[in-house]
This record gives C-alpha cells, structure tokens and sequence, in this order.
C-alpha cells in the first residue's frame, strides 16, 4: 500500500514537468525545497538544492519549448524497486527524457522520499547517465561497502572529519526524527559544524544489521539499517538511502536521507 502511494507521487512529480509550461506548480508541491539533488549529466554535475534545481529545469524547457511540440519525461526499466520503512522511501528506476518522441536522455535515479503531514515528499534525487541496458548489480565494490559503512558510523559518533573527504561537495544530508528535531537537511560542511556540539548521550557500539546494494556502472546506492547503541541502555534504529558516484576510479557519497526510532532494550 505505501509502497504504491510512493510511486505514485513520483510518477506525479514526473507528469508534473511533461509536456506543461513552467512553472511546474504541481511537481514543486511534492518536493522538500531545501533537499539536495545531485544530476549526473554527461557534460557536467548539477549539484544544488531541489527548489534551486526546479529553477534550472523550468529555465531550460521555458527556453526551448519554442522549437519542440512534446516534451516528457516518464519511468521505464530497470525498475522500479521501492523500499519503505517509516517515514522513509526509495525507488531505484530507469528514466528516459522524450522530446517530440525522440529519446535524448536516459538515466538510472534514485529517488527518496519522507511522509510528511501532507503525504510523502521528494527529499533527494540522484542520477547517472547509463548505457541502455546496463547490468544492475547487487554486489558493491570494497571502497563503496567502506563509504557505506563510514558514513553509517559517521552519523552514529557525530563525526564527519573522516567521512567528508569523500562526500561530493554541495551535496548533503536529510534527517527525519533525528533527537525530535523534526526534518534537517544540511549540506556537508554544515553537518561538521553541527558536529561540533556535544551529542545526545554516548554511543557506546553502532552495528549494521541489514544493507542493500545495487550498482549499475559507476553509480550506486545502498538502503542500511543500522543500530546505534546508546549508555544507559536506550538504542537508535537509522534507516539510510545513500547514494554514490565514481569520480576518477574513487566513490564518492553524493548524498544521504535517513530515519531514527527509539529501540527497547534488548529488541535488536
């Protein structure tokens, strides 16, 4: 059920911006604006918030809706896999951008949502342009299952010193129920600042207990469940979609959406 209810709304985000005229009211309605999206195109990486990337969009169908008839974009394979716990969703999907029929683009994304009080949202997008038909694997490399495996502990200690080396720059995080601070995006530098304050409680052991993986040429992505041991004997179950692209042979995490609930002693 929660399942559909998340394609659903990204199926609507897509006909949102097909064949209509900026600006593309209804698609904006089902975005987190300060969420980050990072689109791997083949000449350049558009690295920004949501709201500053619909700009971008708008601004170029608005450009060249004088020359084309029908402009679309729409899901195809492989895909799409969905994953929902809580308040947290992903779907790993083939895209294709149509223009006058002709297919000009072709992409593998990774899409994440939270269910907010007004139905799920898209709170992170992140993309590669691939070849038609390659070969999704659900076995990651070692450097990307080390990124993985950082980033999980980085968010359990609070520190990000060691993990911000790798992350690409101008992506970042966003957090649901993290501390009943409600949801957080921040960019990576602002997550080292925040750091810097002392954390709710120690954690005394962090350890993942289940993870996801597919791959398809040098993009990845990988849904994480990991339990943050706390003293006093309090525990944190995080869910995590992380996304990664290969630059120059090395993954890099391009961005991160996680959720927390509180454990009982002793459930996990």
């Amino acid at each position: 059920m929660e399942k559909q209810a998340v394609l659903n709304v990204v199926e609507s985000f897509f006909a949102g911006i097909s064949s209509r005229r900026p600006p593309f009211v209804a698609a904006r309605e089902l975005i987190i604006p300060d969420a980050f999206c990072v689109f791997s195109h083949l000449d350049e990486l558009w690295v920004n918030r949501l709201d500053k990337t619909m700009d971008r969009i708008e601004s170029k169908v608005h450009a060249a809706m004088g020359s084309i008839k029908e402009f679309k974009e729409e899901l195809t394979q492989p895909g799409p896999e969905i994953w929902v716990t809580g308040d947290l969703a992903a779907v790993w999907t083939g895209h294709q951008t149509l223009i006058d029929g002709n297919r000009v683009a072709q992409s593998i994304k990774l899409i994440s949502l939270h269910k907010t009080a007004t139905g799920w949202k898209i709170c992170g997008v992140a993309d590669s342009q691939q070849a038609w038909g390659c070969k999704v694997l659900k076995e990651p490399e070692p450097e990307m299952l080390e990124r993985i495996y950082a980033t999980c502990k980085s968010a359990a200690d609070h520190h990000w010193d060691s993990t911000i080396t790798f992350c690409l720059t101008g992506g970042g995080k966003t957090s649901s129920r993290r501390h009943g601070g409600g949801l957080v995006s921040s960019t990576w530098p602002e997550m080292m600042e925040n750091a810097k304050e002392p954390p709710v409680g120690k954690s005394d052991s962090t350890a993942i207990t289940d993870i996801d993986v597919r791959v398809c040429g040098g993009f990845g992505f990988a849904w994480t469940t990991f339990v943050i041991q706390h003293d006093g004997g309090t525990a944190e179950r995080i869910v995590a979609a992380i996304t990664l692209l290969k630059d120059s042979g090395k993954w890099l995490i391009t961005g991160c959406q996680d959720t927390s609930l509180s454990l009982e002693k002793g459930s996990e």
